[in-house]
């Protein structure tokens, strides 16, 4: 019973280490545009002819294109 007064021993969870954001130089970053490449090649009709950049490019409005 003198369980329920006592204040709950709480440990603090351990700070996670910062992740590293990558850059465009970073090589599993080139090795995984190549990947997206190399599958945008290999489809058949109308989508392999897309091969722009979606998140990169700019409409002719002005506004950024894709996510």
């Amino acid at each position: 019973m003198t369980a329920m007064f006592k204040t709950p021993k709480v440990t603090q969870p351990a700070t996670p280490k910062p992740a590293r954001m990558p850059v465009e130089t970073d090589p599993a970053v080139q090795q995984a545009a190549q990947r997206t490449r190399q599958a945008a090649m290999m489809r058949q009709g109308r989508l392999s002819t897309i091969l722009t950049d979606q998140t990169r490019s700019v409409g002719s409005s002005g506004t950024k294109l894709g996510a």
